[in-house]
């Protein structure tokens, strides 16, 4: 579970090796297509062209030949019609179609389409693809992680930069879901490898994760970074998982990271809210429930609640200062209510922060009181 350092002689070959077998992607290549232009039946009817054995390394010709469409089909592919809002677990069909372009070895194709010369539509579809690429496959997490250190890649950085576009004002759509695809992907790429974990905290992410809970950015974006957040700023231990066990060594120690994040007191007020904005309740319709709700369930507001509580049991962890200034703003106050509720992402990020928090509820005569229905935001 240590950090992983690329040694010259191996970045060298890596080079060599990635100018001899992928050919050089261009931002001149021809007007981007609107994005309405690119069917569904389009994609389909291509996709019927093709063998299992020679269709990944198709996609890759297509993103170098036309990157916007051939992202939009690399995504389209990847999804396996998969429109879930919060992808915890993949689908078996999804793990074998990253395993196919896995043996493509043709990262370097994805990546350089991040570069900023890219049109944002193009950089979006990207983002989405590598974060559907990294979903739990630290093996690919951490072949995007080695490609980043090369002079002249593309990668984490990107993502970071793009996601931070969703802190400006007036921003259109496309650029808006171009954040959250970076998020989402930057959320992807460090809950499953320790490597890709550095690598974002080298770069800016943690931040540009602040800035986005702090700012009027969209819900799926605050969702997250504050998901990000927990991942980015909690301790890892040499376990399979990095959990903490009692007889285990810590490998990544973040105490000073949460320690000047917790003295942040607009940050940890913005977390409150957010979490503030669930649950969900027995009739609440299911498909707006966080664990269950579509792509399009994007702007609703309370799908923020879980990921919040997931931050801020991470910023409360290991000090007893930090946890002293998270139940200060009142913390257990918005938690404590989401244990009841039905949706699991939900009741389950609030109950292992309350356990990190060492707060049982037992301070709030009736913690029902404190209910902040995120029907009353919207």
């Amino acid at each position: 579970m240590t950090t992983w350092k690329p040694c010259a002689k191996g970045a060298v070959l890596l080079a060599l090796l990635l100018a001899v077998s992928v050919p050089p992607i261009f931002a001149t290549q021809g007007p981007v297509p609107d994005p309405e232009e690119i069917s569904t039946e389009d994609i389909v009817n291509w996709a019927k062209d093709g063998t299992s054995d020679n269709f990944a390394m198709k996609l890759v010709s297509e993103l170098e030949n036309d990157p916007h469409l051939g992202a939009a089909r690399l995504v389209f592919f990847l999804k396996s019609g998969d429109i879930r809002l919060v992808r915890n677990q993949i689908t078996r069909e999804h793990r074998g179609k990253q395993r196919q372009f896995l043996e493509t070895q043709q990262f370097a194709s994805v990546l350089r389409l991040l570069a900023p010369q890219q049109p944002i539509e193009v950089r979006s579809k990207v983002a989405e693809a590598i974060k559907l690429l990294a979903m739990q496959n630290p093996e690919i997490c951490r072949l995007i992680g080695l490609h980043g250190w090369m002079p002249g890649m593309h990668g984490m950085k990107d993502l970071v930069r793009i996601g931070a576009k969703g802190t400006e004002r007036g921003i259109d759509k496309i650029t808006t879901i171009a954040s959250e695809h970076a998020i989402e992907a930057i959320w992807a790429l460090v809950r499953s490898s320790i490597d890709t974990l550095e690598l974002a905290k080298s770069d800016d992410a943690i931040p540009m994760c602040s800035d986005i809970i702090k700012s009027s950015a969209s819900p799926r974006a605050k969702m997250w970074a504050a998901a990000c957040l927990k991942h980015l700023v909690k301790d890892y231990y040499n376990t399979p998982t990095g959990a903490y066990a009692s007889d285990a060594r810590k490998t990544v120690d973040n105490a000073p990271m949460r320690k000047r994040m917790t003295k942040d007191k607009p940050l940890l007020q913005a977390l409150l809210h957010m979490a503030s904005l669930g649950r969900v309740m027995e009739d609440t319709p299911r498909q707006q429930w966080p664990s269950v709700a579509l792509e399009d369930e994007r702007t609703t507001k309370h799908v923020q609640a879980w990921a919040a509580a997931a931050a801020l049991g991470a910023l409360g962890s290991g000090e007893e200062g930090g946890r002293n200034k998270v139940l200060g703003i009142g913390a257990a106050h918005v938690l404590c209510p989401l244990l009841q509720s039905p949706d699991p992402m939900e009741s389950s990020e609030a109950r292992e922060a309350l356990q990190v928090l060492d707060d049982d509820c037992s301070t709030l005569d009736d913690y029902e009181e404190h209910l902040h229905p995120y029907s009353a935001e919207l």
